[in-house]
């Protein structure tokens, strides 16, 4: 398999830039294998690209596979920060990575130029959302003592009014536009912070009544 594949390198590489078809100069040179690899086909064309098992490539390589491996990149070093694989691009918008279903042609897995991932689902061992990833104030701004903690009374109406918490997107909200996990976590946060905020003050007027039973018992 390698001596062909040694082959065929060689041959790519002592083609002229036009190469001839049954007798007419067309820039599309076309190799079929009839050994073990079947009837696929090797394409090889200087104005769209290069297709591998693919008789029209839509792309400068364009691999087709059925039943075997599509792409194999093995990358071997002995120093650290080399690239297996880079896309380099220059624009926000340009999908630099992405992965489609041959089914449903639903995308399933996309990396945008700035760096911003669209995903089905993500399973992950650990996720590390670094401060300029979050974006937004950290609530510690919650045990200031001019923080305005609102009363419960107000935050029993909100809810009843609106079936959410304040500062935390409705349903409606997350349906339309999702979270964002480090906005999401700071809301939380801020919401557990107030909470203790409540049970220290209830703790503060439970131990001012038990002190007033119990000098009401000595009197």
């Amino acid at each position: 398999m390698k001596s062909r594949a040694y082959a065929l390198i060689a041959l790519i590489a002592a083609l002229p830039a036009a190469a001839q078809i049954n007798g007419a100069v067309n820039r599309m040179a076309r190799f079929t294998s009839t050994t073990s690899v079947g009837s696929s086909q090797w394409i090889f064309e200087t104005n769209n690209g290069i297709g591998v098992g693919v008789p029209a490539p839509l792309a400068r390589l364009h691999v087709a596979a059925t039943g075997i491996t599509g792409l194999t990149v093995d990358h071997h070093t002995t120093t650290d920060w080399n690239f297996g694989l880079m896309v380099n691009v220059d624009r926000d918008r340009t999908k630099a990575f992405t992965i489609n279903s041959s089914v449903t042609n639903a995308n399933l897995f996309t990396i945008w130029g700035n760096g911003m991932v669209n995903a089905m689902k993500i399973y992950a061992q650990e996720v590390d959302v670094t401060p300029g990833a979050i974006g937004i104030y950290w609530p510690d701004d919650v045990f200031d003592p001019q923080y305005r903690l609102r009363p419960l009374s107000d935050v029993a109406a909100f809810y009843t009014r609106h079936g959410h918490l304040p500062e935390v997107p409705s349903k409606a909200e997350v349906d339309a536009n999702g979270i964002s996990l480090g906005a999401m976590n700071a809301a939380l946060l801020r919401k557990i912070e107030e909470l203790t905020l409540y049970v220290v003050e209830q703790q503060k007027q439970l131990d001012a009544l038990r002190a007033e039973v119990a000098q009401r018992g000595r009197s």
